[in-house]
């Protein structure tokens, strides 16, 4: 499978600083064996509409930008190995970037959520889309 830009399901769990402007926030992963990976980044990183900040009420789902490397199914379920070094060269605090996710948690693009609630993954779904689950 050639790769493909995508993006995969993240929290936001607190500001960490204001230094180094613009401020630092921690966001958790978690991958399909149920393991939490932590970022720590420039808040613009994780959140292209300023809604992260030193104010805001934590947590916070939203979506980072990968690369999907995979698919392949494991045990009924469909998984994806993404990649977060591309295209904005975010790893983990352990230097981690390479994970197994589920197929519910990647999209052809960037949702947006009501409190954990994603809208509908039908533009993953159209045929023709590299990330289509069959």
């Amino acid at each position: 499978m050639p790769s493909a830009t995508a993006y995969v399901r993240v929290t936001a769990t607190r500001w960490v600083g204001d230094e180094p402007i613009p401020g630092l926030v921690e966001v958790r992963l978690q991958d399909a064996n149920g393991d939490t990976w932590q970022f720590i980044d420039k808040a613009p990183l994780f959140d292209e509409s300023a809604v992260l900040t030193r104010d805001t009420a934590y947590p916070v789902d939203l979506d980072v930008a990968c690369t999907v490397r995979a698919r392949h199914v494991r045990d009924g379920r469909v998984l994806f190995e993404i990649s977060t070094a591309s295209p904005w060269g975010l790893e983990t605090v352990e230097g981690r970037h390479l994970f197994e996710v589920t197929a519910d948690q990647v999209a052809a693009g960037a949702r947006q959520y009501d409190r954990g609630t994603g809208r509908s993954l039908d533009a993953i779904l159209q045929p023709g889309n590299p990330l289509r689950v069959d």
